[in-house]
């Protein structure tokens, strides 16, 4: 009769919660779940045998009690578990997709740097890119007086260090304009104005640069002596054809009698001077920004009798290339330079020419808004420099309301 009175219903909600929590938690060690299991089933023969003392409900439910704690505190062990494995999952997955993000810019730059932004942007599109017709634009071209010779003198690393010198320079010139570098083949230096946007003042743009130029790589020195070297600048305006040749090594090309001419105006030339075309000489002259001096006919090779003329000056009221901006440019420059080690290969591989212009005016990452190609306004800005580097300002304002004057 005693033993019939044991309260058989609470045994059976003990294991209907046995069996109800663990799937209620979602996180029960197993082990823990049999300890359970033997625990209740220990404590139910137990009162079996002690009916006579009809303890047996509140003793199912003390077990209840104890089981509900341990099924709490394993949980919150699992749980803190599971939140640490999934921030750990969330933190890579972040990590990955930044890296991932980063690699795309610096493809998307590098690209930018080998080909014109749209030319670019249509091949990323997958769509044909077609030659195009430029009516007018302004070419130079530059190479190093004696180079044949600092080759011969010198070793291959010195040749290099001085280059990159060279087009350190170079390069930083002509982000200050909305020019475009199309090429670099030893020591010759090839780069457009007027494409590949249209631009109406693309000779004096160019004319600028090559004033600027001229003066600027007087800071690179040559490995053989010390002595400032000397460029022979050639400039030449005329109509060309532009378009992406090659699918191994794709490049952006220009084609006609004006990249010719162009070149033949540079070898026919005198280094430390500025050797145009008439053509170029005549729009030049009609803007009325430089000095512009007749040297005579010459005999050109394939051309025959060419007049030809020298660029001599920027007129004081262009402030792009007069005395004073060629004084801020030259103190730019030898800010540059001047942090260029040289005491081995292994430190030229540190000091390139994109990091060190990137300290100098705090760009990123190259891309349409740091970029040759750009606006006037990508010139870099004067906050950008440290107290003793300062810069040309290109205001766009200024040229847009000389341009209307």
């Amino acid at each position: 009769a005693k033993a019939s009175s044991l309260p058989l219903h609470l045994v059976f909600f003990s294991y209907l919660a046995l069996v109800l929590l663990p799937i209620y938690f979602k996180a029960v060690h197993r082990m823990v779940l049999l300890l359970c299991w033997a625990l209740v089933t220990v404590f139910t023969i137990a009162g079996l045998g002690w009916a006579q003392l009809r303890p047996q409900g509140y003793l199912v439910l003390l077990i209840i009690v104890v089981l509900l704690s341990i099924y709490e505190q394993e949980r919150n062990k699992l749980c803190g578990f599971l939140e640490q494995r999934k921030q750990a999952v969330s933190e890579k997955k972040k990590v990955k997709e930044k890296s991932k993000d980063i690699e795309t810019k610096l493809n998307l730059a590098l690209v930018h740097q080998i080909l014109p932004p749209k030319v670019a942007e249509a091949i990323k599109s997958g769509q044909p890119v077609l030659p195009e017709s430029f009516e007018e634009v302004t070419i130079f071209f530059s190479d190093v007086e004696g180079f044949t010779t600092i080759c011969a003198q010198v070793t291959p690393i010195q040749v290099v260090h001085m280059l990159n010198d060279l087009y350190t320079v170079m390069d930083y010139c002509t982000s200050l304009f909305p020019l475009y570098k199309v090429e670099t083949i030893g020591d010759a230096y090839m780069l457009v104005g007027g494409l590949p946007t249209r631009d109406p003042k693309h000779a004096q743009h160019i004319a600028d640069f090559a004033l600027l130029v001229r003066s600027a790589v007087q800071a690179v020195k040559s490995p053989i002596d010390g002595s400032p070297i000397r460029i022979r600048i050639g400039l030449h305006s005329g109509p060309v054809m532009a378009g992406v040749v090659g699918n191994l090594m794709p490049r952006y090309c220009l084609f006609g009698d004006t990249v010719n001419t162009a070149s033949r105006m540079e070898s026919n030339g005198t280094a430390g001077l500025i050797h145009c075309s008439a053509k170029t000489a005549q729009i030049l002259l009609a803007a009325g920004r430089h000095q512009v001096t007749k040297r005579g006919d010459i005999e050109v090779k394939g051309k025959g009798i060419m007049t030809t003329y020298w660029l001599d000056a920027a007129m004081p009221h262009n402030e792009h290339s007069n005395g004073q901006a060629i004084a801020r440019v030259e103190t730019t420059v030898d800010n540059m330079l001047a942090h260029s080690p040289r005491e081995g290969e292994d430190s030229f591989v540190e000091d390139t020419a994109y990091s060190r212009y990137r300290k100098l005016t705090g760009c990123s990452t190259p891309g349409p808004d740091n970029n040759p190609t750009s606006p006037l306004v990508a010139a870099p800005s004067s906050s950008k420099l440290n107290s003793k580097q300062k810069t040309v300002s290109f205001d766009a304002t200024s040229v847009q309301s000389e341009g209307s004057a």
